[in-house]
């Protein structure tokens, strides 16, 4: 008997940085590509360093977020979609949808 392909969920969100980072480390997808890489790496060192500079480096993790969509590859958004089970993924920031793919 043959086996039923489930269909895919229409889309998996991501409300802000923090799930996003939770989500790539939660599916160790922190070295298939160069912009998640960068993302991650200035995530990881948000609590590093002078707190003077903090709040650049917080900064920093928002400015890559809100350009996720344009620096990484085709190939590591599949694996994206591939790790939530979707067919489409959303990307939000202050409560507005910036990116879909």
């Amino acid at each position: 008997m043959e086996q039923e392909e489930q269909p895919l969920s229409t889309y998996h969100r991501f409300l802000n940085e923090d799930e996003l980072f939770l989500f790539l480390e939660s599916h160790q997808l922190f070295t298939i590509d160069r912009g998640i890489r960068d993302f991650s790496e200035a995530y990881l060192h948000i609590n590093k360093g002078c707190s003077c500079s903090k709040k650049k480096r917080v900064q920093r993790v928002k400015d890559i977020y809100t350009q996720f969509h344009k620096i990484v590859s085709d190939g590591a958004k599949m694996r994206m979609k591939l790790s939530t089970g979707t067919n489409r993924i959303q990307l939000y920031y202050n409560g507005g949808l910036f990116a879909e793919w």
